[in-house]
C-alpha cells in the first residue's frame, strides 16, 4: 500500500521434472507445479525478500531465487544429501550477491533473505538466512520452523528489553558478507501438513493464530493466500507481502506406486504418489527443454494462484506396527510352562544378574574412558599438525526406510588449485579451513601490534623490536596471500592455506617466548594489572571492533 516497487521475489520448482512454477511477468501459477507429484528429487519452495533501495533490492532478491533454484537441481541430480544441497546453495547465491555488489557501486549494499523448503522423500529441509518464515501446519496447530535473525529477536532471546529497535533490523542477508551462516533444519512431513512460507510484509502484521485461522477456515490455498494479504494490507501494507501456501497429501493411484518411496511411509496400503498443490503465482518452462531456463529466467512477484481443491484425497497414516508381517501358524510354538524355581535357584540368579550388570557397567565405563583418551589425542594430533577433520553431514533417513536422496556415490572433492605442488588449502566446499586460518591470523596480528606497541614504549630489547618488526611484515603478508586465495586468485608463489597456518603458528610460538613484561598486560602507573584487567586504550578497541562488527552485520 505504500511502495511503488516490489522487492520480494519467490519460486516454486519440481526438481524431478525440471520445471519452474513461475517464469516471465505471468501472473498464474503453471498447473504442471500448482500440482504435481513429488517424485525422486523432491520440491523446492522458495521466498527472498530483498532490501538496497531502488532496484537493488528486487535484483538480489531475483538472484537469490534463480541461484538457489539452479543450485538445487544440480545438486540433487548430483546424488548430495538435501542438507548439504541447501548449504551450498545458499553460499553460492551469496558469494554472486556479494561480488555483484562490490562491483556494481550503483547497487552497493545490496541483500536478501533466504526461507526455502526442500519437500523430497519424507523429509522436509528448511533453509533460512535473515527473517522471511517458514511455518508448519499440523492437526489444527501452527509451528514457526525458522528463528528470525534479527536484532529484535536476539535482544528478546537474551532477556534484553531493546528501545527504538524496528522488527526489521536484520542480523545477517545474503550479499551482504563475504561468508554467510545458514540454518539448516529439517522435519518428518505427514500426510496434509500444510507449509507456509512468507515475508515480514505478512509475518510483522499477522498473528500466528491468525495465520492458522485464515489457512484452517477458507475454502482453498488461493483464498487463504489472498485473505492473509488483504489483511496484512488493511493493517497498514507499508511492506511488500509474499505467501507461498503448500500442502502435501496422497492420492489413489496404484499403477505409480513404484515410483514413490514417501507413500509407503505415509499410506496405510500402497495407495500413490504424494502430489502438492501450491498456491503462488506464474507460468512453468522445462529448465532443459524450453525457455526461459533457471539460469536466464526473470522473476516478479505476483499474488497467490493454487490449483482448485478438487484434486486432494484424505489419506489414513499408518504406525510401524501395520507394516509390520505377521508370523504363520506353524512358526508359533507354545513353549512347556516353567517349573517353579526354587529358592536357592533364585538366590543363585540374583547373584549372577548382579555380578554381569556390574560387569556390564566396568566395560561401559572402560569403553567411555578409552574412547575420551582417544579424542583428546587426536584433537591434540590436529593441534599440533594444524589439519583440519571435515564434518560428517550425513542425510537423514528413518531406519529401515530407503533414503530421500538417490542412492550414489558422493561426489569426488573439488581439484586443489596449482600452488606449487602444496595444494591450496580449500579442499573443502565450505572454506572451513580458510575460515579458521583467517581468524587465528587475525588473532596473531592484533597480539604482534599489541607486542610491537610496548616495545615502543620500553626501553632496550632491540633485538626484540626487530623481530616484532619483520613478523608484523610477515603477517600482512600472510594476510595478503589469505585474501587472493578468498577470491580464489593466488599467485604462483603464495603458499597454501595449510602453510599460511603453519607460519601463523609459527609466529604465535615465538610471541610465546617473550619476557612477560612484553606478553602481558600493565595497568597504570607500571603496577601489576589484576586478574582480567584490562587498560582503557584496550577496552575502547574492543568497543569500536564490536561496534563496527554489529554494524557489518545489522543491513
Amino acid at each position: 500500500m505504500r511502495r511503488t516497487g516490489n522487492e520480494d521475489n519467490l519460486q516454486v520448482v519440481d526438481l524431478t521434472t525440471q520445471r519452474l512454477g513461475l517464469a516471465g511477468r505471468d501472473s498464474s501459477l503453471s498447473p504442471e507445479v500448482a500440482q504435481h507429484r513429488l517424485g525422486k528429487l523432491g520440491t523446492l519452495l522458495i521466498v527472498s525478500d530483498g532490501m538496497g533501495g531502488a532496484a537493488a533490492g528486487e535484483v538480489a532478491s531475483e538472484m537469490a531465487v534463480a541461484i538457489v533454484a539452479r543450485e538445487m537441481l544440480q545438486q540433487m541430480a548430483a546424488g548430495v544429501p538435501s542438507r548439504e544441497a541447501m548449504r551450498k546453495a545458499a553460499d553460492s547465491a551469496n558469494a554472486a550477491i556479494w561480488e555483484r555488489s562490490q562491483n556494481e557501486s550503483a547497487i552497493r549494499g545490496l541483500g536478501a533473505t533466504l526461507t526455502a523448503v526442500h519437500l523430497c522423500g519424507q523429509e522436509a529441509t528448511v533453509s533460512q538466512v535473515g527473517d522471511s518464515r517458514a511455518y508448519l501446519i499440523r492437526g489444527g496447530t501452527i509451528r514457526q520452523l525458522t528463528e528470525d535473525q534479527s536484532w529484535a529477536n536476539a535482544a528478546r532471546k537474551a532477556g534484553m528489553q531493546v528501545v527504538n529497535v524496528p522488527n526489521n533490523v536484520i542480523l545477517q542477508a545474503l550479499g551482504t558478507q563475504r561468508v554467510v551462516n545458514t540454518d539448516i533444519t529439517t522435519e518428518v512431513v505427514q500426510p496434509n501438513d500444510l507449509f507456509l512460507l512468507c515475508s515480514d510484509g505478512l509475518s510483522n502484521k499477522v498473528e500466528d493464530h491468525e495465520l492458522l485461522s485464515y489457512v484452517t477456515i477458507s475454502g482453498s490455498l488461493e483464498a487463504a493466500a489472498e485473505a492473509l494479504v488483504k489483511l496484512a494490507n488493511d493493517r497498514g501494507g507499508e511492506d511488500n507481502i509474499t505467501v507461498v501456501i503448500a500442502r502435501l497429501f496422497t492420492v489413489d493411484d496404484p499403477d505409480t506406486i513404484s515410483e514413490s518411496r514417501a507413500t509407503q511411509l505415509l499410506a496405510s496400503t500402497p495407495s500413490g504418489e504424494n502430489v502438492m498443490p501450491v498456491g503462488a503465482g506464474r507460468a512453468t518452462s522445462d529448465l532443459l527443454g524450453g525457455q526461459p531456463t533457471l539460469s536466464n529466467f526473470t522473476v516478479t512477484t505476483q499474488n497467490s494462484r493454487p490449483t482448485p481443491a478438487n484434486a486432494t484425497t484424505n489419506l489414513a497414516a499408518s504406525t510401524s506396527a501395520d507394516r509390520l508381517p505377521a508370523l504363520p501358524p506353524s512358526a508359533v510354538e507354545t513353549p512347556d510352562p516353567p517349573a517353579t524355581p526354587s529358592r536357592e535357584s533364585l538366590s543363585k540368579g540374583g547373584k549372577l544378574f548382579v555380578l554381569l550388570a556390574l560387569a556390564a557397567v566396568g566395560l561401559i565405563v572402560l569403553s567411555g574412558l578409552a574412547a575420551m583418551i582417544w579424542v583428546l589425542q587426536s584433537r591434540a594430533e590436529r593441534e599440533r599438525t594444524g589439519g583440519m577433520e571435515p564434518r560428517p553431514n550425513p542425510a537423514l533417513a528413518p531406519i529401515g526406510l530407503p533414503s530421500s536422496t538417490p542412492e550414489t556415490p558422493p561426489p569426488a572433492p573439488p581439484p586443489a588449485e596449482s600452488d606449487g605442488g602444496s595444494g591450496s588449502g580449500i579442499g573443502r566446499a565450505d572454506g572451513v579451513l580458510l575460515d579458521e586460518v583467517e581468524k587465528k591470523l587475525e588473532q596473531i596480528e592484533r597480539q604482534a601490534a599489541n607486542v610491537e606497541r610496548r616495545l615502543g614504549q620500553i626501553p632496550g630489547h632491540d633485538a626484540e623490536r626487530q623481530n616484532c618488526k619483520k613478523k608484523c611484515e610477515q603477517l600482512a603478508a600472510l594476510k595478503d596471500a589469505l585474501k587472493r586465495h578468498r577470491r580464489q586468485q593466488p599467485r604462483p608463489d603464495d603458499p597454501s592455506v595449510s602453510d599460511i597456518g603453519k607460519e601463523v603458528q609459527s609466529i604465535s610460538q615465538w610471541l610465546d617466548t617473550l619476557p612477560a613484561p612484553l606478553r602481558e598486560m600493565k595497568a597504570p602507573g607500571n603496577k601489576p594489572s589484576s586478574p582480567g584487567a584490562r587498560p582503557v586504550e584496550e577496552l575502547q578497541r574492543t568497543v569500536e571492533q564490536t561496534i563496527e562488527g554489529l554494524t557489518n552485520n545489522a543491513p
